[in-house]
């Protein structure tokens, strides 16, 4: 055999942009990493023609940085909240896990970045009547001893929560972390164990992704894998639509969106000088609502990601 040294290396690199929210302390930072990942440095003197097959094919896993919200554990309440009728038992429908991930249309290919987290979960179901679906949350949580990762999806419970209002931000400001191309705030709490938790909306599925003692770096690895890359639907960083209720002592409003702007009713959280604004427009008003990032909880928009509020005439 024909001695030739091959020599394999890939630099990826990982533009990582952190942004301060406008408007809060501090000025716009971009921060660049540049991570190398070494493929291989192989001698074929001693290696087959398959083995070198096997090194050039290997999959490389894109590396993320995370720049993660820390918020306190006793605060958190990341479940889902649904304005669905009662349900109904002869309204539920029995599902396999792989029934469940095809009526989803999406797949968890958790056991290719954790061979020994294994799925404990093994009732999944939805509630559904002659108008379609309308209780759907199910979650797929796997587990190897005191780690484990849960991953709720849902298609119909696809509306805002008051998930914020419960959350405290320390030093009060919301940071981003670019996840194949979309700015996600991805959350970090103690309490129970250590977690990290994401929601993110795509392809008409909301993801609640939760960790417990997942190393920080792993949990990233996840999110490589789960979020589609390429343009979303909150990539104009806009939302129009029309107010439906104001709740002044909660300090928010709903907000019924245009179509095609991903969650089916948001939750807003102005700040103190622009809700006294907004309590004096009437139901129905058109608004239009500027912010950073992408919604930071399922259909909420945060007042830390705010930019512009204002009516439409």
């Amino acid at each position: 055999m024909r001695r030739i040294l091959w020599c394999f290396a890939v630099l990826l690199l990982c533009a990582c942009s952190v942004r301060n929210v406008p408007g809060e302390p501090g000025e716009t930072t971009t921060k660049e990493t540049a991570m190398l990942t070494t493929i291989a440095l192989l001698d074929t003197s001693t290696t087959t023609d398959d083995d070198i097959a096997q090194v050039t094919t290997a999959e490389i896993v894109p590396i993320i940085e995370l720049t993660v919200n820390e918020v306190d554990g006793n605060d958190v309440t990341m479940g889902m909240t649904s304005t669905s009728p009662l349900l109904r038992t002869e309204d539920y429908i029995p599902m396999t896990p792989d029934e469940a991930l095809i009526y989803y249309g999406v797949e968890l290919p958790i056991g290719e970045i954790f061979p020994n987290f294994g799925l404990t979960d093994s009732r999944f179901g939805i509630y559904a009547n002659e108008n379609g679906a309308y209780r759907d949350a199910n979650g797929f949580t796997y587990a190897n001893g005191e780690q484990s990762l849960e991953i709720m999806l849902s298609k119909a419970m696809t509306v805002g929560s008051g998930i914020a209002y419960y959350v405290k931000l320390e030093d009060d400001r919301l940071e981003f972390s670019t996840v194949n191309g979309r700015e996600l705030a991805v959350f970090h709490y103690t309490g129970d164990g250590d977690h990290f938790h994401v929601h993110f909306f795509q392809n008409g599925v909301i993801y609640h992704v939760t960790s417990n003692n997942i190393p920080r770096d792993d949990f990233a690895g996840v999110l490589a894998v789960l979020v589609d890359g390429g343009e979303s639907v909150f990539a104009s960083r806009a939302l129009t639509g029309s107010v439906t209720a104001i709740d002044a002592n909660a300090g928010l409003i709903t907000v019924s969106p245009d179509e095609g702007q991903g969650y089916r009713g948001y939750v807003v959280y102005p700040p103190p000088e622009e809700m006294e604004k907004m309590t004096k427009l009437p139901s129905g008003q058109r608004i239009v609502i500027t912010y950073a990032g992408e919604p930071a909880t399922a259909g909420c928009i945060w007042r830390q990601q705010l930019v512009g509020i204002g009516a439409v005439d």
